[in-house]
């Protein structure tokens, strides 16, 4: 089932619910006893460290040839100890990336779709890595005792914003994609996680409990101009903007259930997506805008699914990439290759 506790490090079960000011994240994978304390708040986030070349460049197949197809990235743990997998984006050609026996998670690809960053627990520590997209050339971003993990890639190929306790509680901060520069952008005494990018790079979009429970907030490139979107009763997780700006995805535990949200950039049209007696979350957009993955247990164990989302804003289609008892996490769509 979708919940195996266990007695290892590298358990990847959901954290319990209920600490430190709010409900746990969804699926932040338990951390060593060390860290138990924000281990209740928190995921882990890994980094490879070395000089990593920054290609802002579209990446082109060969002259009269179409576009290969793009791939979701997600990370699984069906041998035992999370990994990064990417398959074809019909659920089809499944190739694993990362073979470390500790724990590997929350990939994000660059936007030239040639390599991925992603967090890892190799090395003893939690920070944040890149792999290329065939699995070769792992490089180590962040090397830092505190935690960092939840990267996410700028649009432009430029940073990486991420999030890490290294003062003392969990912020926001952003990178050089080579991991220089690292600079924290928010500065409170709650928890800020979950960051992601709009696509023309201006802005940043994450999640706080600053105000209470854990809602969505906005702010500039530099940290400026930080504001609220979601006001609710109940947490407001994980946003994702949408490839042409104008919308956010996001999973919301309201109306008794987690499902996934969307709403306008600034916060307005606020709809539900899902509505399923399954908990479903971690919702990510295709290059187009025009289809959505997501996690959901509908069928007792965290898989991957894909819907088709309409102008009128529904979902249909839904369709279930992967199967088995493993649980398979965080998808991400891989940039279209033009």
């Amino acid at each position: 089932m979708h919940t195996r506790p266990s007695s290892s490090d590298a358990d990847s079960a959901p954290i319990e619910a209920g600490n430190e000011g709010g409900l746990a994240p969804p699926h932040h994978p338990r951390l060593p006893s060390p860290a138990r304390p924000l281990a209740a708040l928190l995921a882990l986030g890994i980094a490879i460290f070395g000089p990593l070349a920054c290609s802002t460049s579209k990446v082109t197949g060969p002259a009269g040839q179409p576009a290969p197809p793009s791939r979701i990235a997600f990370n699984s743990d069906r041998t035992g100890s999370d990994d990064i997998y990417v398959m074809a984006a019909n659920g089809d050609s499944l190739v694993r990336l990362t073979t470390d026996t500790a724990p590997d998670y929350w990939p994000t690809w660059s936007p030239d779709g040639t390599r991925l960053a992603y967090t890892s627990l190799r090395n003893g520590s939690c920070d944040i890595y890149a792999v290329g997209a065939d699995g070769t050339d792992i490089q180590r971003l962040t090397d830092h005792p505190e935690w960092n993990l939840e990267s996410a890639w700028s649009p432009d190929g430029l940073k990486i914003v991420f999030q890490s306790n290294r003062d003392g509680n969990p912020e926001i901060y952003v990178m050089n994609c080579d991991g220089t520069g690292q600079t924290r952008l928010t500065d409170t005494s709650a928890v800020d996680i979950f960051a992601d990018w709009s696509p023309d790079c201006r802005r940043i979009v994450f999640c706080s409990n600053r105000d209470g429970d854990f809602e969505i907030y906005s702010m500039k490139a530099d940290g400026s101009d930080q504001h609220r979107l979601t006001d609710n009763d109940s947490p407001d997780w994980v946003p994702k903007w949408s490839p042409d700006g104008t919308k956010i995805l996001f999973a919301a535990d309201r109306d008794g259930n987690r499902d996934v949200y969307l709403m306008d950039s600034d916060g307005t049209d606020q709809r539900r997506l899902t509505d399923h007696p399954g908990q479903e979350s971690e919702p990510a957009w295709s290059p187009d805008g025009s289809r959505i993955a997501f996690v959901s247990d509908r069928d007792g164990d965290y898989h991957i699914y894909v819907a088709e989302l309409g102008s009128d804003l529904t979902l249909t289609e839904v369709r279930q990439l992967t199967t088995g008892s493993a649980s398979d996490r965080h998808p991400v769509w891989q940039p279209t290759r033009r």
